[in-house]
């Protein structure tokens, strides 16, 4: 129970929010293992919108390789039984698909993701924006879609060889989930992701990675 919403608020592209310059009202909730959580209410919503932030030793390349090898989701993204892609339009945009489990008896959650990367030439960050897409493709049997998901990932070059990650997500569940339940373990979603996700970035199939479109 306490990972209803943990489980599939995470995934894919999992960062998700409205597309908002508006920086303001947050609360910070976990400052531990050099991750920042903070959480904050979603305009005309009853759950709550999370930011994770922490700084890694990386390449931009590196971290949008990691981001977009969707196979290898299981590996990092909480409760994530299967991801893969549906169709890349283009080096930067394309769509996936993502699955989460949620625990007996509930049903678990799959999405369509819509994607697309964007560098900002002034300070050279790379932002993912990602949006749920749900009638991509037909609903399957044994999976409650979800369609009201949008948000994304942020990486800003910081100088020897560090990176600010910026994770932002906000999801509306479709189905039975109380709110307070979902607000009650946000924090932990991001948290768990970035520990993860540290470890990953290590990797070599990652680490060696140079993306021509990206200007590091």
């Amino acid at each position: 129970m306490k990972y209803l919403f943990l489980v599939f608020c995470i995934t894919i592209g999992f960062s998700f929010t409205s597309f908002t310059t508006d920086d303001s009202g947050w609360t910070l909730e976990k400052n531990e293992n050099g991750i920042s959580i903070f959480t904050r209410a979603y305009p005309k919503s009853s759950y709550k919108e999370f930011k994770a932030v922490m700084t890694v030793q990386s390449s931009l390349s590196s971290l949008i390789a990691l981001k977009n090898d969707f196979e290898n989701y299981p590996a990092w993204y909480h409760e994530c039984p299967e991801a893969h892609t549906l169709k890349i339009i283009s080096p930067k945009e394309g769509y996936y698909y993502i699955t989460k489990k949620l625990p007996w008896p509930f049903d678990g959650r799959d999405m369509i993701i819509h994607y697309w990367t964007t560098q900002d030439m002034s300070d050279k960050s790379v932002t993912i924006k990602n949006v749920a897409e749900g009638k991509y493709q037909e609903e399957k049997s044994g999976w409650v879609r979800i369609y009201d998901l949008n948000g994304f990932w942020k990486f800003t070059p910081k100088g020897n060889g560090n990176i600010e990650v910026v994770y932002q997500l906000h999801a509306e569940p479709n189905g039975s989930i109380p709110a307070w339940l979902a607000n009650s373990t946000v924090v932990d979603t991001p948290f768990n992701t970035f520990m993860k996700m540290k470890d990953m970035i290590k990797q070599p199939k990652y680490v060696n990675v140079k993306l021509p479109d990206i200007i590091e």
